[in-house]
């Protein structure tokens, strides 16, 4: 049963009604369960969003995983890592609001630990690919260590872009914020130095 209620409460869009204003009498309601049932497996509403959200995060990243599992180069997986996040972010709009600051009637240490599983799957995902990226010889040889760093450098980088400009900055159309983080740190920005002396450095 518990489930089976997450799955018609997976966004409060289905209910039409927002978070703040959303009930345990809606969702009773909204889901054709009875109230007490509801109750007796969610105490509060904050409990339910917290559920809901836990299953929506692991969701979004169990789809973007296996979209970026397909044989392709590491580019081309980056890509289809950002352009899946953004695409299943944007399914869930409580979720896209959450991934980008909103507490969304979360209590603060439930936020925490959302926050921590939903950045731990995105750098697993990301260690993968440059993982890959390395076994193929696409990615110069690192060790675990730093593979690990730098997919949390990535995640790290998005999340302050996400955090910042969402919808104040119209330079960056949807999801070319991330392109421009991947390609900056998996090519760098710096090309060949000419050999000149010091002085006209």
């Amino acid at each position: 049963m518990r489930e089976v209620l997450l799955q018609d409460v997976a966004a409060a869009e289905q209910i039409g009604i927002g978070w703040n204003e959303l009930t345990l009498y809606d969702v009773a309601r909204a889901t054709g369960i009875p109230l007490e049932v509801v109750h007796d497996h969610y105490a509060s509403k904050e409990k339910l969003i917290e559920a809901v959200l836990e299953r929506q995060i692991r969701e979004v990243f169990a789809w973007v995983k296996q979209w970026v599992d397909a044989p392709y180069n590491v580019q081309r997986k980056l890509d289809i890592f950002l352009t899946g996040r953004n695409a299943m972010l944007r399914r869930y709009s409580s979720l896209q609001a959450f991934a980008t600051g909103s507490t969304i009637g979360v209590r603060p240490a439930a936020h925490r630990r959302l926050r921590k599983l939903f950045d731990r799957l995105q750098e697993n995902i990301v260690y993968d690919i440059l993982d890959f990226g390395v076994a193929r010889g696409h990615v110069r040889s690192l060790p675990a260590e730093d593979l690990q760093n730098i997919a949390f450098i990535m995640i790290s980088a998005l999340r302050g872009v996400e955090m910042q400009r969402q919808g104040t900055d119209t330079r960056f159309g949807a999801g070319n914020y991330g392109n421009v983080i991947m390609d900056m740190l998996l090519n760098g920005i710096k090309t060949e130095m000419p050999d000149v002396p010091n002085e006209e450095c």
